[in-house]
Parts: structure tokens; sequence; C-alpha cells
């Protein structure tokens, strides 16, 4: 710990504690919006719903302690305390990224863990995601990442999962990519022979989060007159901050079971008009993006469970598209596909995997020699952060807003 404390690694990690606190701060706007908190209404109380287990244990606690949970207050507090213990569960997972490399390759997990970061310091922070159940998904999907690049407890991977889905079962298409693909490079580690544990721990962990999500979906309903279908909706109204809005979208869909994609057409709109503006603007990271699983597809091409795991890894992302398609998020929805592709190679690297270091090392390289100032392409997307929902990022939605009058 001694030795650690008098390194340069620990002297970067805190470096980006203070970088990721400012730039917190820098993007706090201290409101939680009716969409966000609606979802606190939802719980068990009505039998065995999707979204249930967040107010649940929220109510519960209020009970219990006789505090006033079930309010703007409470949930605020609460979700003062998520974005708190995800900035901790973060800098830990940039740490043990630190810890697992080699030190003559330190230089290049800095870069990517920076890189990485920009992306997650702010986005729960800003008002369109700050108290957003999608916190404690993220914040599990590290937990269960931490686990298998450390070979520990991976037998809680498919609890943590199934755990998840109980606060949103859209975990399975936004976030447990990541978690299955590390499982299955573990279980494909050995191409010679594969390993029975980590094929188990993907299998149950497909099956788990696959069967919670037909119930959610399909299955599970909520049984309310009319009386009481309005009395949830008051209810709602009176966890939001004017005590007068609430997220009717998702009541229409979630309890009263509603086709609302109609309903969000404008919303649909802005999400087809803004997502090749974007693409535009993070056109160099498309390109570097292509250029490297080019070259990783072209070197694992020698083996054929080589190739499809990283041909799986490429494809990986693909479980958006659902998202995509029918929902209007598509902030969350880049947030997650970043969160994906990045934190899986850095994932990759802390376990040593070959084909992705030659290759982060080689277009590290690349860029180096054909960008003056190399290190601007990791400070770029600073300007477009944090993501919103709907919006993609502040920079878009304002030009939507001011140059389409969408909004």
């Amino acid at each position: 710990m001694k030795n650690f404390i008098k390194s340069k690694d620990f002297k970067f990690w805190i470096i980006l504690g203070i970088f990721g606190i400012l730039f917190v701060i820098w993007s706090f706007d201290k409101e939680i919006i009716p969409q966000n908190t609606t979802l606190y209404v939802m719980s068990y109380d009505y039998g065995f719903v999707s979204r249930g287990l967040l107010g649940t244990i929220w109510s519960g606690i209020g009970k219990l302690t006789g505090l006033n949970t079930m309010s703007y207050d409470g949930i605020y507090a609460l979700s003062k305390l998520m974005l708190v213990v995800f900035l901790i569960v973060l800098m830990l997972f940039f740490l043990q990224l630190i810890l697992k490399t080699k030190e003559q390759d330190k230089k290049y997990m800095y870069y990517l863990i920076v890189f990485f970061s920009i992306f997650n310091f702010p986005f729960f922070a800003d008002k369109h995601n700050f108290g957003r159940v999608d916190v404690i998904l993220v914040i599990l999907t590290f937990i269960c990442c931490m686990l298998i690049v450390q070979g520990i407890l991976e037998w809680l991977v498919p609890i943590l999962c199934g755990i998840a889905m109980l606060f949103h079962h859209g975990f399975v298409f936004m976030y447990v990519n990541i978690i299955l693909i590390l499982l299955l490079f573990k279980a494909l580690k050995d191409t010679t022979k594969i390993s029975r544990k980590y094929m188990a721990l993907f299998v149950i962990t497909l099956l788990v989060v696959s069967a919670l999500f037909i119930y959610f979906e399909f299955i599970s309903t909520y049984d309310l007159t009319e009386a009481q279908g309005q009395q949830m909706i008051e209810y709602a109204k009176s966890l939001s901050l004017d005590g007068e809005e609430y997220g009717e979208s998702l009541i229409n869909h979630e309890v009263f079971g509603k086709d609302v994609f109609a309903d969000e057409w404008l919303y649909h709109v802005i999400c087809y008009v803004e997502t090749p503006i974007f693409l535009v603007l993070f056109s160099p990271y498309i390109v570097l993006f292509v250029l490297f699983f080019r070259n990783v597809l072209k070197d694992a091409k020698g083996d054929k469970l080589t190739f499809f795991k990283y041909l799986m890894l490429l494809l990986g992302g693909a479980t958006n598209l659902p998202e995509l398609i029918l929902k209007i998020d598509y902030g969350r929805y880049a947030y997650s596909l970043t969160f994906y592709y990045l934190g899986a190679i850095l994932c990759l690297m802390a376990m040593g995997d070959k084909i992705i270091w030659s290759n982060i090392k080689s277009l590290m390289h690349t860029v180096k020699t054909k960008v003056y100032v190399a290190e601007i392409l990791v400070a770029y997307p600073i300007i477009y952060m944090p993501f919103y929902d709907v919006y993609i990022c502040k920079a878009v939605g304002r030009l939507l807003y001011h140059g389409f009058g969408l909004g």
C-alpha cells in the first residue's frame, strides 16, 4: 500500500478523481425530472410487476424508519446517495484496471481510462438522468465486471444480473451485454478446451435475464380498476418537484399496458433528426472503431472459436437495437453503447487479452503519428457531455431546439 501511494498510478488515480468531482459539480442540475420520480410509485404492492423493486425498497425503508422517503425530497436524497455510490464504484473499477496492467503498458491504459471517464462522470449528475434507475444498473454492471476481471465470487454474477432485472428489465438490452461477453471470453480463453465453469455462468446469466424479461414484458400486469389507476397517477404527481407533472408514457406503458409509440412520435422525429448529426460530430471515433475491429477480426481469423468470440464482441452492442427502434431515449442508448465497447475493451485489456492489446497499441501509434495533437481526441467529447435522455447530448439538443424548433 505504501508503494502504491508513492507511485504514479496513485497520482493519476487521485487527479482523475478530482477531475471527476469537478465534472460532476459542473454537470449537476440539482433537479429530478418527473419521469425519474414516477418510477417510485411502482412496487410489489401491485404484485410481482416490472420495475417494482426500487419503489418497494424505498417505501419499505420509510415504513420501517418513519422517514418521509416517498416524497420529492426523500427521492432527491436517495438520488444523491446513489450518485456518490456510482462515483465510488467507478473509481474502484478504474483502480482495478490500473493495478491489473503491466508497468510498460500503463500509458495506454491511462489514455483509455480518461476517455471512458469523460462519458461516465457527468452522466447521472445532469437532471435528465439524475435519480434515474439506470444508475443502479450501471453500479451492478461495474461490480459484475470487477468480479469477472478479478476472478472472484463470480457465482454472484447471475444473481446480481437477476436483481438488476428487478429494478429495470431494460437491463437485458443495455448492460448485460458486457457481462456476457466477458464470460464468453473466459469460457473460450483456451480454444482447445472450453471452460465449463464460465460457459455455465454465461448460460445461467443469459437464461436468468431472458426469463425475467419475458415475464415482465409479456406476462406481468397491473390489475387495477380505473379509480386505482387514477390514484396511482395522483401519487406519481405528488412525487414530482411541482406536484403536478408525472411520467405519463411510463405509466401508460408499464401500468396500463398501452403502446405509446404514436404518443411519442414527436420524440421519435427528434431522435431520427439528431442521430445523423451526432454521428457526423463523432465520426473520428467511428473511423477509429471500424479500423480497430477490422484489424482485430483480421488477427483472429486463424482459429474459428477465436474469430467467433471477437465477432461476438463486435456484435454485442446490437442488443440495443430493440431500444433504438421502439424507444426514444437515444442519449441513454448512446451512453450504453459507449459503455459497452469501451468498458469491454478496458476489461479485456485488464484480463491480458493479447489481440486487444496489440491492436490498441497499434491504433494509438497510428493516431499519434497522424494527428498533430492526439490528446485532442481524448478531450473532444467533453464538448458534448453529458449525454441526455431523448436528446443525445447538450450540444445536439440545443442545435435541434434552436435550429429546427424540435423540443
